[in-house]
């Protein structure tokens, strides 16, 4: 399946091909870090727990 996210900073999509719910969130997490620290690397650091929880709210999935 094809997971959605975009970037609450800036609002830069992000896709991902994952299996299930906790795997694109494992994927987003890779992904994302390397998107901030491209694109905002004077964001400060969060939780894990806290950025998973916002990549569960905001990713949207497109099954095939």
């Amino acid at each position: 399946m094809k997971y959605f996210l975009k970037c609450p900073l800036c609002s830069q999509s992000l896709t991902i091909d994952a299996d299930t719910d906790d795997d694109a969130v494992e994927r987003f997490m890779a992904e994302g870090k390397a998107h901030t620290e491209e694109h905002h690397p004077n964001m400060p650091a969060m939780p894990e727990e806290q950025v998973k929880a916002m990549i569960r709210f905001g990713m949207k999935k497109q099954e095939s």
